[in-house]
């Protein structure tokens, strides 16, 4: 590991952050704002949502099966040549055309659908089993800061400067990732002869990793059980993205700005969270340290409903973000040293899929709680999930990654390959 590899990498990280974070904020904004907006906004959203599931065994099928700084470049030029459509289009007619909008949101759908994996992925690649704390650490904390710092460059700027000076801070964003992304290496791609599938159909190719990939899966039931409860805070946080504001709005009765606090205040939060696991991790396991984050998030959700009102929800907003943040970097420590590497794409897409599904099946169950009336207990229904989840968790010790051979797997009969 080389400290300058570390730097190059956190540095593209915060940079696009805060471009494609700008833009996450101002695109929807923009679409909304016109005629039909917000229905147009809710049926892209779940037409992207649909595609993104369906598209996930490609995705983690290329970024196995290909350098993973290339795939980074190139998605870094995708968004720059769509972003740049839209600032002509706007520099042209005036204002940008919603066709335009749209296919901002569809390339930012891919391009995040690749991004995070195909990160995660080069991570191993580049860095040994000793950095990865560090610098999962180290993304985690830009990444929030990030976020804070989009939420409050939108509020201040929008209206005040033209939108197309935003797009470019995207665009400038992307370029300076580019120039960094060049400088690291492309680290050694684990793909041992026995694990290759060879296929030259692309399709057939795609379908025959998919299957390996469950098979993969299923013969790792106890690890694939430990990163799928890991995965709940973070899938409880974006669920309640939905459930927050209305509880601020209808069952606390107080205005947006309590909504814009509370999100800062969850990012303050996360951003400390990035760095617990610094210090936690040289004095206990990242199994016991799991544990311990999972039980003060279980804690800061319940304290809602027990005690629904504005002081402490805003309180919890902070303890939901340490041990949110928390969480996903032990998590993605474990990911890191026991899923292979010519897998960990393909595994990487297919909890980003659970996640997805999980996220509409709860939103879906508290939307019937809430259309009675019932919006604190949507919040005991997530916690009774959250303390299952916990308890599950608290058995655990320690997971291990079993091996075993392409041949194994065809004589089981789940893999057919050539």
């Amino acid at each position: 590991m080389k400290n300058k590899d570390i730097t190059y990498l956190a540095i593209a990280n915060l940079v696009t952050s805060l471009g494609s974070g700008l833009s996450s904020f101002l695109i929807p904004w923009l679409l909304i704002n016109q005629k039909k907006g917000d229905q147009i906004f809710m049926y892209v959203s779940i037409g992207v949502m649909v595609f993104m599931f369906l598209f996930t065994p490609y995705v983690g099928s290329v970024i196995d099966n290909n350098s993973k700084k290339k795939i980074i470049i190139w998605i870094e030029i995708a968004n720059i040549l769509t972003i740049m459509a839209a600032c002509i289009s706007s520099m042209l007619q005036g204002e940008i055309h919603v066709s335009y909008l749209l296919l901002i949101i569809f390339v930012g759908a891919i391009y995040d659908g690749f991004k995070y994996s195909t990160i995660t992925a080069w991570t191993q690649n580049i860095f040994t089993k000793e950095s990865y704390n560090k610098v999962n650490s180290i993304l985690e904390v830009q990444g929030q800061a990030a976020l804070m710092l989009c939420a409050g460059l939108t509020a201040l700027l929008v209206g005040k400067i033209s939108i197309t000076y935003l797009l470019l801070f995207d665009i400038a964003t992307s370029v300076i990732a580019i120039i960094l992304y060049m400088k690291l290496p492309n680290g050694n791609m684990d793909r041992p002869e026995d694990l290759a599938v060879t296929e030259r159909n692309v399709i057939k190719k795609v379908i025959l990793d998919f299957k390996y990939s469950l098979s993969f899966i299923t013969t790792n039931k106890k690890l694939m059980t430990f990163l799928f409860l890991t995965l709940f805070p973070s899938i409880i946080v974006l669920t309640g993205n939905y459930l927050n504001p209305l509880f601020i709005y209808k069952f606390l009765l107080q205005d947006p700005s309590i909504q814009g606090i509370s999100s800062m205040l969850y990012a303050i939060g996360a951003i400390i969270g990035g760095m617990v696991p610094l210090y936690l991790l040289r004095k206990i396991s990242v199994y016991t340290a799991v544990k311990i984050t999972n039980f003060f998030f279980f804690i800061s959700i319940l304290l809602i409903p027990l005690f629904p009102m504005t002081l402490v929800f805003l309180s919890t907003r902070i303890l939901s973000g340490i041990s949110n943040a928390s969480t996903r970097v032990l998590r993605k420590n474990v990911l890191l040293d026991t899923i292979p590497n010519h897998l960990i794409g393909r595994i990487n897409t297919i909890f980003n899929s659970i996640s997805t599904l999980t996220r509409v099946i709860l939103t879906a169950i508290l939307g019937g709680m809430i259309s009675n009336g019932s919006i604190i207990y949507g919040y005991y229904f997530i916690s009774f999930l959250l303390l299952l989840s916990f308890l599950v968790l608290y058995s655990f010790k320690g997971v291990n990654m079993k091996k075993f051979t392409l041949d194994e797997v065809k004589e089981n009969g789940q893999i057919n390959a050539q």
